[in-house]
């Protein structure tokens, strides 16, 4: 019986051939690796090269950014802390002249209307 199918070839694993390429691909991996592990230090070493030879100006910014900074800041918290002690002081002094104030006012109002005024201590201050 004749048939139309195709003969088979015969495969033969040959073992060397194989791994020569695999050795091939892995060494042009790592000459690939090598080559980019090279090119980033030679970035990396010419980055620092760079920023070194700029630390002056750096220094100078630093330096002129503190002292700005420092005059800013003295000028607004002076501002605000003059605002803030204002206030308070203000207030201190209100609470402590306010009774004697109203006292007076109220016995001048008074003496102007022709009448006899109130002893000091018998006026009741109201808070203001």
């Amino acid at each position: 019986m004749e048939s139309n199918a195709e003969p088979e070839e015969e495969t033969v694993n040959d073992p060397g051939k194989g791994e020569s390429r695999s050795i091939e691909v892995r060494l042009s991996a790592i000459w690939w690796a090598a080559g980019v592990l090279v090119v980033a230090i030679a970035i990396g070493v010419g980055a620092y090269a760079y920023g070194k030879s700029t630390g002056e100006d750096l220094d100078a910014a630093r330096t002129q950014g503190t002292e700005a900074g420092q005059r800013k800041g003295a000028a607004r918290g002076a501002a605000q802390g003059y605002a803030a002690g204002f206030k308070k002081g203000r207030e201190a002094g209100f609470e402590r002249t306010y009774p004697k104030a109203y006292r007076k006012s109220y016995a001048e109002a008074f003496e102007e209307a022709g009448l006899e005024a109130p002893d000091s201590k018998d006026i009741k201050v109201s808070s203001p």
